[in-house]
This record gives structure tokens, C-alpha cells and sequence, in this order.
């Protein structure tokens, strides 16, 4: 529809029918691919910045999302790989622009095309090994070798955000048999392009260039890491929250102020569990300087969000009190 309020409803009628099982729709994965990616995906690429497309992203995201959830994995794939693509450009432009002491923000569509990664990455439901059986040593030594063979035809080598797998690789999956094809290309493709893309550049107030972390993209990886094999969890968080400690490190307030609110918001869902992984990265990185401020206002800032959603685990009576109250 022209209007885009309507257009808006429309989506969220879509993510509701999508979202109730009980509903029991039905849609072909072709019609799903073909019909209704395309539709929900016209906003977020077409739509320029400033003309009312703030009120159909939202709702584009929750229909993206929705969408994700029943795409087969050569379907959600390719999805990925047509957003990361997306993005890498609308990053490029950004770095053009930065390099050309252009002073505007980022370019239009990065903000829209990165809404709609976010909430593709929300929709991953793919199960994965529950445990990774390669060692960290071997895994990366073995990913490195066949990552240049999982690329998609008519990708070039250089374009790191094609992660598909083939279909047909028996060859792989025979090396690594608990590893399937949606393990390898996450580990392969699609995590070392996410990182890529935490951060983006831009020009500052006084010209200089400035990197500039995107918290939905860091908060959307954090919730694609947490459902990985422990193993694999493990060697992943720590460069995340390093990216993160590198933007805190900065000497810009903004910038500093968005990393502490992007790790407090990541911290509600790693956990208490977490908290000495985070402290210890916080003490390696903001050691000096300034940066010890800002670590005591940032691990405060992770604090107050843990506090908010923590429950302490309930206290066994102490056996005088159970003796006396028998």
C-alpha cells in the first residue's frame, strides 16, 4: 500500500499470523522465499531515511523475524548473506564518506539494513551439535581450509559475507561429522562477517574519523554466540566484549556512552554467570588513565542491569528455625 501506516499494519498482521501456531497457516517455503520476503524486505531497502519509514521498520523487523523462524536453512541463508552484502555496502559508502570529510551521519539505508539483520539473526532456530568435537586448535585450522570452498556460486573469494554451504558436501560433513552445515557456516562465514560489522565508521564534529559501535548488531551476535556449543560460546565471547572495551577505550563521550549501554543491555542476557569474564576484560583493556573511570562507571552501569533481573536462588531454613518451627 502507498501508506505506510497501513503498510505497517499490514506487517504486523503478517508476524502475528506467522507467530500463532495455533492459527495453523500454512506457507510453501518457496511462497515464504519468493512472495512475502521480498514484500517485508522492500522497506528496509527501498525506503530512504526522513520519510516516515520509522513506522514501518518496527513492525518490518517483528515480520522478518517471524519470517526467519520458518525458513529452512538454505532459505535463511541466503536471506543472511542478501543483508550482510547489504550492509558491507552501506559501510563502504560510510568509509567513503568519512575519507571525503563528509560530515553527515551514516548513510541512509545502514540503519534500515541493519534493523532487518537483527531480526533475521533473532529468527535463527537451527539446532547445532551440542558439543563442538573438533579442539579450538583444530576447529579454526579446519574451518580456514574449507571456508574458501563454502562460498556461494558466482561469489568471488574475497567477499567474506557468502557462507553458504553445498547442499551436496558430503566431503565436509564426512571430516566433521557432528558438525553440520549450518555449524560450519556459522563458524566458517557468517560470525567472522558479524564482527566485521559491529562497528562502522564516521566523521566527527571536528572532522576526525571515528568508529562508531552498532549496539543492535553486538546485541543481536551476543544472542546468536549464547545458543552456540559451549566450546564454541566460549571462543567467541571474549572478542565481542573486547570489541566492545575497544569502543569504551575512546576518548569520545558518545561513543563511550553507547558501548556502556550496549554491554548493560547485552548483560540481561548474559547473565551473572558472565560477570567475572566481563570484569576481567574490562581490568585488561581500561587500565590507565581516564579509562579507569570509565571502567568503574561501566562495570557500575553492568551492575544496575544485572540487579534488575536478578533473582536470588532461594535459602534452605536454617535447622534451628525448621526445628523449632516443627
Amino acid at each position: 500500500h502507498v501508506q505506510l501506516h497501513r503498510r505497517a499494519r499490514a506487517m504486523k498482521r503478517l508476524a502475528h499470523l506467522l507467530d500463532d501456531e495455533a492459527a495453523g497457516w500454512q506457507v510453501s517455503g518457496a511462497s515464504l522465499e519468493h512472495v512475502l520476503m521480498p514484500l517485508v524486505l522492500h522497506p528496509i531497502f527501498e525506503l530512504p531515511k526522513g520519510t516516515g519509514a520509522d513506522v514501518v521498520l518496527p513492525e518490518c523487523a517483528r515480520a522478518l523475524t517471524a519470517l526467519g523462524k520458518r525458513l529452512s536453512w538454505g532459505r535463511y541463508s541466503d536471506a543472511l548473506k542478501q543483508l550482510l552484502n547489504a550492509l558491507k555496502v552501506a559501510t563502504k559508502e560510510a568509509e567513503n564518506a568519512a575519507s571525503e570529510k563528509n560530515k553527515s551521519a551514516l548513510v541512509p539505508r545502514d540503519r534500515s539494513v541493519a534493523i532487518g539483520l537483527c531480526a533475521v539473526l533473532d529468527g535463527f532456530h537451527f539446532s547445532l551439535a551440542d558439543e563442538d568435537p573438533l579442539g579450538e586448535g583444530q576447529a579454526k585450522a579446519h574451518i580456514s581450509e574449507r571456508s574458501e570452498q563454502a562460498i556461494l556460486p558466482g561469489a568471488t573469494q574475497g567477499d567474506e559475507e557468502c557462507f553458504e554451504v553445498e547442499e551436496d558436501d558430503d566431503e565436509a560433513e564426512a571430516v566433521v561429522p557432528a558438525l553440520n552445515k549450518v555449524w560450519f557456516a556459522l563458524e566458517g562465514k557468517l560470525l567472522p562477517a558479524l564482527h566485521k560489522l559491529v562497528v562502522c565508521p564516521k566523521v566527527g564534529r571536528k572532522g576526525e574519523k571515528l568508529e562508531i559501535l552498532r549496539p543492535n548488531v553486538a546485541c543481536a551476535l551476543l544472542k546468536l554466540v549464547l545458543k552456540l556449543p559451549p566450546r564454541a560460546c566460549r571462543r567467541q565471547l571474549p572478542e565481542l566484549l573486547g570489541t566492545l572495551s575497544n569502543s569504551l577505550s575512546s576518548k569520545h563521550e558518545d561513543t563511550r556512552t553507547g558501548a556502556r549501554t550496549a554491554l548493560a543491555s547485552m548483560m540481561r542476557d548474559l547473565g551473572p554467570g558472565h560477570l567475572k569474564l566481563v570484569v576481567s576484560i574490562l581490568r585488561t583493556r581500561l587500565d590507565r588513565g581516564y579509562l579507569l573511570h570509565v571502567r568503574a562507571a561501566t562495570i557500575h552501569a553492568v551492575l544496575l542491569a544485572l540487579a534488575r533481573d536478578y533473582k536470588p536462588p532461594g535459602r534452605a531454613r536454617p535447622a534451628a528455625d525448621k526445628k523449632h518451627h516443627d
